[in-house]
């Protein structure tokens, strides 16, 4: 699979950190930049990274990878009880991406 455009990363990157401004120095977004311009560019770097990896393999093998990026452990209870190839809905109780990467790595299903 292609690298991204240096463009379309490097405005994801901008994205990323006008977005992490946002939530923490709402009121004087622009100036604080600087300070967000390394970590957001990590955090689109793994994101990016995340989307190739999930291309060249499949979202259980590329979420496993993301996990220890952005959480210290994930230690999943009851999977067992889980009855394979019967439908299944699945609720997360965090916002965010990352409940939703632990369920695609944990759950392993192809639907």
């Amino acid at each position: 699979m292609a690298e991204a455009a240096p463009s379309s990363f490097a405005t994801a990157a901008r994205h990323n950190a006008r977005d992490m401004i946002g939530a923490f120095v709402p009121r004087f977004p622009e100036a604080a930049l600087p300070l967000v311009r390394g970590p957001a560019q990590n955090i689109t770097r793994l994101v990016f990274h995340y989307e190739r990896l999930v291309g060249e393999t499949d979202l259980v093998q590329a979420s496993h990878w993301l996990l220890p990026h952005f959480t210290r452990s994930v230690q999943p209870v009851g999977l067992t009880a889980i009855p394979p190839g019967t439908p299944l809905l699945v609720v997360s109780n965090h916002p965010g991406v990352m409940d939703a990467m632990a369920l695609f790595a944990w759950l392993a299903r192809p639907d």
